[in-house]
């Protein structure tokens, strides 16, 4: 389908180019074909200097020496020089710059080749002087919109340059993953042009496995970055993804450290079990065979909070199961997806051999109570049943711990509550307050609907 030209004027981002595009596409429309032809190259060339200017204020040096000695030679009306400046300009924007592709660049060499033989007859015999068809400017208007008019005025360096700055800067948003993907499309990778977005893919996946400065924090960043764009373009996150890992696969680069944390940022989406490299699969299974469950804590391995494939998640449960307290609560600062991490949670409870260690267990599942099902409150209950038989000991270590109600409180307030929540609740507080003989638990049985004594009666 042939696109409308004048909906061409829509996708020019910058407002002083507009008049000029309309200019080129009002005589096409009149049959001016040369005149077409020259008034494209002109607003082309006025586009990129507009262009070449927001880089030399943004601090770009090769920007600001290119157009210094444009506005000398404008300043003197040294004409050979301003013709210097045209003649090198799509050389400056291309492969200096990155403001165009390599194909970019060839179709704009075209069409000013197409201008030249359009504005200077001279170039032709006089027999057969130069003609575009309408088909041709058309070509070239379209190949113009999309290489030039339509692009932000950020060359691929100075785009990638503005992304490391930002993601390890002070500025990097807290968004949801849904307003972060929002933040990324529209400040990164809406009007940006095919290869510089994978290149800017590439930054965020690289940064997941291989922190800026070995920081976590610069891996998490990286990782949330990368996933939330794997909705809004999943082929090109998904061939970034692929080309990183079987890059370094292929050079050694993906050693023990950078497998386990590719995992911890990517495990959870198919996407990264499609492209892990069949070496790199071999690996990891012994890898988890041998490596000590603290260095997976230390280097992001439990971040995804589950695994998608089917070989390695029960593997990935089973390592989650023999967390202890320290590691779990390192965990779940930067887990992705908690339910997985409950039935150990519960089961340190249930271990709980004092009250201070119980009241301790307990922050962690508070920490997880949005994600808490009314089964998860009932495997409390059993839990917390269970715990005198687990630690051996007269007294239950969890029941009768101070902070225990106000603890348990919090985490019913903590997330709306539907009729099943409720009614598990109310068993784990009736519970609860026969265990300590009616001594305990007035508030929580009150918060969660449990009947007083004399009500009872």
């Amino acid at each position: 389908m042939l696109k409308d030209l004048d909906s061409l004027i829509h996708d020019v981002v910058d407002h002083r180019t507009r008049p000029l595009v309309a200019e080129a596409i009002k005589a096409y429309d009149a049959g001016a074909l040369r005149s077409a032809t020259v008034s494209l190259w002109i607003a082309v060339v006025a586009d990129l200097t507009l262009k070449l200017r927001h880089l030399a204020e943004s601090g770009d040096g090769t920007a600001k020496e290119a157009l210094s000695k444009l506005d000398k030679a404008l300043e003197k009306g040294e004409v050979k020089q301003v013709q210097e400046y045209e003649r090198n300009l799509l050389k400056l924007a291309g492969s200096q710059l990155e403001l165009l592709s390599k194909r970019e660049a060839t179709e704009m060499q075209r069409l000013n080749g197409d201008r030249n033989r359009c504005a200077h007859p001279g170039f032709e015999a006089e027999d057969s002087l130069f003609m575009p068809d309408a088909e041709l400017v058309r070509a070239h208007l379209v190949a113009a919109t999309r290489a030039v008019f339509s692009q932000q005025p950020l060359s691929g360096k100075r785009l990638l340059a503005t992304l490391d700055d930002e993601l390890y800067g002070n500025a990097w948003p807290g968004k949801t993953h849904e307003g972060l993907a929002q933040y990324l499309m529209s400040r990164y990778f809406q009007k940006t042009r095919e290869s510089v977005k994978t290149s800017l893919l590439k930054v965020l996946v690289k940064g997941s496995i291989q922190p800026k400065d070995g920081q976590p924090d610069n891996a998490l960043r990286c990782g949330d970055a990368a996933r939330a764009m794997l909705n809004e373009m999943p082929g090109k996150c998904q061939g970034a993804l692929a080309d990183v890992l079987s890059s370094w696969e292929g050079t050694g680069k993906l050693s023990e450290e950078y497998l386990v944390r590719a995992v911890g940022a990517f495990g959870g989406t198919a996407v990264f079990w499609d492209v892990l490299p069949a070496t790199a699969r071999d690996r990891l299974d012994s890898l988890l065979d041998n490596l000590d469950i603290a260095y997976l804590v230390e280097h992001g391995f439990f971040v995804s909070g589950k695994v998608s494939d089917e070989h390695f998640a029960p593997r990935f449960t089973d390592l989650a199961s023999k967390l202890d307290t320290a590691q779990l609560s390192a965990v779940l600062i930067t887990a992705k997806h908690m339910k997985v991490y409950i039935p150990r949670i519960l089961e340190i409870i249930t271990s709980s051999s004092s009250f201070r260690g119980a009241e301790e267990n307990l922050r962690i599942l508070e920490s997880v109570a949005h994600e808490l099902t009314a089964d998860d409150i009932s495997d409390l209950e059993q839990a917390i049943r269970d715990n005198p038989k687990r630690h051996r000991g007269p007294y239950n270590q969890v029941s009768k711990a101070g902070g225990t109600e106000s603890i348990l409180i919090s985490m019913y307030e903590s997330r709306p509550v539907s009729a099943e929540h409720q009614a598990a609740w109310r068993s784990l507080a009736a519970f609860l307050r026969e265990e300590t003989n009616g001594d305990q638990y007035d508030a929580l049985c009150q918060r969660v609907g449990v009947p007083g004594p004399a009500e009872s009666d």
